[in-house]
């Protein structure tokens, strides 16, 4: 995770989607035109593979500006029409809701969900002597 002056998090979005690019070449021939693999396992290994390296810590960076998350939703959104093979005139909604996807922000909303419900539940001595932090009383 990559954080900057503002913490923005926009270098590490940027470094997010260039990871992102660089593996994506790698699973071409699986996800690919000519790919024998069906649909469901196709987008299997993008939620397996790819997504991960998206949504890496990002209960802490998902509160990020919207123009900071639209490439990521930009990035995803290519490779699911590319997966899902798809023409330029369907629209990305209609793609994500055929294949009961979540955009980049629901998803993140998700995992946080998660995230915060299993820190409320924690039973570990040292973690719960941890004072909690109270904004209003500063």
């Amino acid at each position: 995770m990559t954080l900057d002056k503002r913490l923005n998090f926009k270098r590490h979005i940027t470094n997010v989607t260039k990871n992102f690019k660089k593996a994506k070449p790698i699973l071409r021939p699986r996800v690919g035109e000519n790919s024998k693999l069906s649909l469901g396992n196709r987008l299997l290994l993008y939620k397996s593979k790819l997504r991960p390296l998206i949504s890496y810590a990002s209960p802490f960076w998902s509160a990020a500006a919207n123009m900071h998350l639209i490439g990521l939703e930009r990035i995803q959104s290519i490779t699911v029409r590319q997966i899902a093979r798809q023409a330029w005139y369907i629209g990305n909604r209609n793609i994500r809701k055929d294949l009961r996807l979540l955009t980049i922000q629901e998803y993140f909303k998700s995992i946080a969900e998660k995230f915060f419900k299993k820190v409320d539940g924690i039973t570990n001595a040292a973690l719960l002597s941890i004072p909690s932090f109270d904004p209003l009383r500063e």
